[in-house]
């Protein structure tokens, strides 16, 4: 016969492991799908690369760009001598957090959403909606890149007044964040299609 007290202990253990694994099973799924698909691993560690790299930088352009907004407060109002560059160098500022907080958003799927239709949708139903929202990204991303691509060449020769700088210069940076958003867009694409694999294996 069973004692009571170990009959209790062997519930709240075996209940403790039941939670324990349920807690861990979506962590070993994504770490099962992502060594059924080496090229995901390897898209997920440099995407992984890419957003701490635009989040630093984001970081920076944003710290920089409030000490500079304040320095040509204080030398416009204060002391009536405004610096040149401080408007053209916020201007290029304000293009980096913009377009690289929009690529950050994108791998956090931080983005505002209507999903008041998704969710009445089935699993299969949801799962489709998500892919095109991806591919569309994926597609917004070849946009920018292109018509970027195409405003930087045309002012390549151009200056940006007072910085002296190339005027493609403000066009290389959404560049940059347009790949950004492609690569994310299509490590959630994959994601889904290695998850729909493994759940009819």
């Amino acid at each position: 016969m069973i004692e009571p007290k170990k009959a209790l202990k062997a519930t709240t253990s075996a209940a403790a492991s039941r939670a324990h694994g349920e807690a861990a099973g979506p962590s070993r799924g994504l770490d099962g799908a992502r060594a059924k698909a080496p090229g995901l691993r390897v898209l997920t560690r440099a995407n992984d690369f890419l957003f701490h790299l635009l989040t630093i930088l984001a970081s920076v352009a944003l710290a920089v760009l409030t000490v500079l907004v304040f320095y040509g407060v204080v030398m416009r109002y204060v002391f009536a001598n405004a610096p040149d560059f401080v408007e053209p160098v916020a201007l290029l500022l304000v293009i980096v957090i913009a377009m690289f907080g929009a690529a950050l958003k994108v791998r956090e799927r931080g983005h505002i959403g209507l999903d008041s239709l998704v969710k009445n949708l089935g699993p299969n139903g949801q799962r489709i909606a998500e892919a095109f929202q991806h591919a569309c990204l994926i597609v917004l991303g070849a946009a920018i890149f292109y018509g970027c691509w195409e405003m930087a060449d045309t002012t390549m020769d151009d200056r940006i007044a007072i910085l002296g700088v190339p005027e493609a210069l403000r066009y290389f940076i959404p560049i940059v964040a347009s790949i950004c958003i492609m690569s994310f867009s299509l490590e959630h694409l994959l994601m889904l299609f290695v998850g729909k694999t493994r759940e009819s294996a």
